[in-house]
């Protein structure tokens, strides 16, 4: 859908398609899997101009976020531009949005940044090993893996920040369920410690007061589970 924008911090209007690319291995194909699907992925706006990024970017807390220095430094990330040079993505997106919530205290919203990121770079992982990577002698295949290892790095360390914060966020926020069940899913994808923490969780959810499309987000995250 095209959708038309100005931004809040430079007053700069601008059209925009929101039609987001989902991969057919992360796509959800029933209720409850879309609805987990939904509480973490959001498409992040960003002004061409000044390169403000967040949900909805007619609207802004903190003005000076594009002045910060971390902020500022996103772009000029050699692993960013490395991922640029073999074709468009919004790691970066969402790397400026997850920053700004950082600066406006907003740890859910910056915990989802973080993730939706780190999932943008393992897709563009599996682009990279298909497309891009090129083992046809044992110097390329060695440079092959120390550049897969590179981006695996960046990936999980992404992932760490988001979980982290979404833990936080929901030791504080005890009676959010979309968190929860967030933080449920998100575990899963962990190691076996966090598997475990994440099953506890799902377990604490079942004597909670949840609406059916809830319910059907954690019947969906159980089924994943065995």
């Amino acid at each position: 859908m095209r959708i038309t924008k100005t931004c809040s911090i430079c007053g700069y209007q601008f059209t925009y398609d929101d039609k987001v690319f989902v991969s057919p291995f992360v796509e959800p194909h029933d209720d409850g899997a879309r609805y987990y699907y939904n509480l973490w992925h959001y498409f992040v706006e960003k002004c061409p101009h000044c390169g403000y990024a967040s949900k909805d970017i007619s609207k802004v807390v903190n003005k000076d976020i594009i002045k910060d220095s971390w902020y500022e430094a996103v772009s000029d990330m050699p692993i960013i531009n490395t991922l640029n040079k073999a074709r468009p993505n919004r790691v970066a997106d969402y790397l400026h949005a997850g920053i700004y919530y950082e600066s406006i205290g907003n740890q859910l919203n910056y915990a989802k940044c973080m993730l939706q990121a780190c999932d943008l770079v393992y897709n563009e992982m599996m682009y990279w090993d298909e497309y891009v990577l090129d083992s046809s002698n044992s110097l390329s295949a060695i440079q092959n893996k120390a550049q897969y290892n590179e981006f695996k790095k960046f990936a999980d360390g992404l992932f760490v920040k988001g979980l982290s914060a979404l833990e936080e966020y929901v030791t504080n926020n005890a009676q959010d369920i979309d968190a929860i069940i967030l933080l449920a899913g998100t575990l899963n994808t962990g190691d076996n410690f966090q598997k475990i923490k994440g099953a506890r969780y799902l377990s604490t959810l079942r004597k909670m007061p949840v609406t059916i499309a809830q319910r059907q987000a954690i019947e969906f995250l159980e089924n994943r589970m065995n």
